[in-house]
């Protein structure tokens, strides 16, 4: 049974996840680390703040992750792992890559480049274009063939603001960029920062679904050509409805997803069933015709 962020994934999901190819060595490594120290010394930002940036940006060139501000009041003295697991965005995001690679790599082995390095929330230094500079520069260092964007939206002064889609709700949005760098393109893919989801009860169960399937694309991308397919247009047309009322449209997956959303909705409401999904049981005991359901689709 395939579960990722507290939701069953339909089989057809499982079935869209290809194997992970051995990822290529980092070309730029030596070159980025440079440029994180240096932007960090320019800032006046402390060492062990500095080589946490560094770290999670140390991953293969094949794929990266854009993220904002992913941990902003952690201990920063600690290791990695210990790091990831204080931030809600960076473990979702750690539990998103295992999904998608059947575990054959995680957030220690995947790249993932804050698009406001070392710049917390409420401060003014660096600015924000500087740190968007930093970003570019690390893009247009590892050259990689997949972006993921969890990002919002760039001011359209700066280079980065090409990854800008406007809404994402219910839309498909992924296309090649060019980083300026001997004409290399990558596929970007646009998603949404992973808090969007796990934070809200509305529209969480869908959203979750999708922003999985964003990862599982990405990654299968790295390997070549990828094509939607077109069972995630039932989820879309799902996330796109902005009402409490099932879709018209005869969908055995959307009527499926209805039901786990308006269970995830009470279950919100509800402390004793709360604290019984904090065990691990909530899914398991209210949610079993619904698991099995999914799993044949």
């Amino acid at each position: 049974m395939d579960v990722c962020l507290e939701i069953p994934m339909p089989s057809c999901m499982r079935d869209f996840i290809v194997q992970s190819s051995t990822p290529p060595p980092r070309l730029g490594g030596t070159y980025i680390d440079g440029l994180i120290a240096s932007f960090g010394d320019a800032h006046g930002k402390a060492m062990e703040e500095v080589e946490k940036c560094r770290l999670l940006v140390h991953g293969p060139d094949d794929i990266v992750v854009l993220l904002e501000r992913p941990a902003t009041d952690h201990d920063y003295s600690a290791s990695l792992a210990e790091f990831v697991s204080c931030s809600e965005t960076l473990r979702t995001v750690d539990e998103l890559i295992r999904f998608a690679t059947r575990a054959q790599r995680n957030i220690q082995n995947v790249s993932v480049v804050d698009v406001f390095s070392l710049k917390p929330h409420g401060t003014n230094a660096p600015s924000d274009d500087e740190c968007h500079d930093l970003a570019k520069e690390i893009l247009q260092a590892k050259k990689p063939k997949v972006i993921i964007g969890c990002i919002g939206e760039i001011r359209q002064c700066h280079w980065l603001s090409c990854l800008n889609a406007g809404k994402i709700i219910g839309v498909l949005c992924t296309k090649y960029i060019d980083l300026g760098v001997n004409g290399h393109s990558a596929l970007f893919v646009r998603s949404f920062h992973p808090g969007y989801c796990i934070n809200r009860v509305n529209w969480c169960v869908e959203s979750r679904i999708k922003l999985v399937y964003d990862f599982v694309f990405a990654f299968r991308a790295i390997t070549g050509p990828v094509r939607h397919p077109s069972w995630l247009l039932s989820i879309l047309s799902l996330r796109a409805k902005q009402s409490n009322e099932r879709p018209s449209r005869g969908d055995a997956l959307v009527d499926l997803l209805f039901n786990l959303r308006r269970i995830h909705r009470i279950s919100s409401k509800d402390t004793t069933v709360l604290e019984a999904r904090k065990e691990g049981v909530y899914y398991a005991v209210i949610v079993e015709e619904i698991f099995d359901l999914l799993w044949t689709l």
